[in-house]
């Protein structure tokens, strides 16, 4: 005579198991979309001059070292640009785009919204914001001064750090990554470029939008008892 052997109690029921393999399979889809329709780019620079530029689009590869025009250099990677949505890159807010605002500010480029790891490096990974690819605020190379290369890091930078929010979204702490949402929305930020690619991360992530009221009750809870 045989027995049942009883499920155990730790595996999900079939319909939720499969909700969530579907819901992965969308997450993934909504990063891979992000991914191919950004385009990761680094400049390398002293003081105000542009010496080598380095962009990916897709599976198109940009670069111009050696002597080259930088105002014709980067008019090429403008009509580059045309086929994203997003620029992608590791301080963009902070170093490459205000270079490029100074020098050339009538690039189209300088209007697409912008997904900077830099700020979400703190946010996906609160233990150890360096992560493994940053130090010291800093992408870890394995070439000096090649941008192409620092383009690669940045874009797998942001692929683990989708992965970080996407685990964070399967617990009883989703709500961090709303507060998250709503605080780097472009009025919040002391930056002049679009910052709506961060606002299109939370979305391809199916993170729900709050409004200025709820940000403040949410921080009030997660917050209190902290000193």
């Amino acid at each position: 005579m045989t027995r049942d052997v009883p499920s155990s109690n730790n595996s999900p029921p079939a319909g939720q198991a499969m909700a969530a393999e579907d819901g992965d399979a969308g997450l993934s889809m909504e990063l891979e979309d992000l991914i191919s329709n950004s385009l990761a780019v680094d400049l390398e620079t002293k003081g105000e001059r542009i010496y080598r530029i380095g962009a990916l689009c897709g599976n198109e590869q940009f670069e111009r070292k050696g002597r080259f025009a930088p105002a014709r250099a980067l008019a090429e990677l403008d009509r580059l640009a045309e086929k994203c949505r997003f620029l992608l890159g590791h301080n963009l807010l902070g170093f490459d785009l205000p270079l490029l605002r100074r020098l050339y500010p009538d690039l189209e480029l300088l209007r697409k919204p912008v997904i900077d790891t830099l700020y979400l490096s703190p946010l996906a990974f609160p233990q150890n914001p360096y992560h493994r690819l940053v130090k010291d605020y800093k992408l870890v190379r394995d070439a000096l001064n090649d941008p192409i290369a620092d383009a690669r890091l940045a874009l797998s930078l942001f692929r683990d750090q989708w992965q970080s929010f996407a685990d964070l979204a399967r617990t009883d702490r989703v709500q961090v990554l709303s507060l998250y949402r709503f605080c780097l929305q472009k009025r919040f930020l002391a930056v002049d470029s679009d910052a709506d690619g961060f606002d299109a991360v939370f979305a391809g992530l199916r993170v729900p939008a709050i409004d200025e009221d709820a940000a403040r009750a949410l921080f009030c809870s997660l917050s209190a008892g902290c000193a």
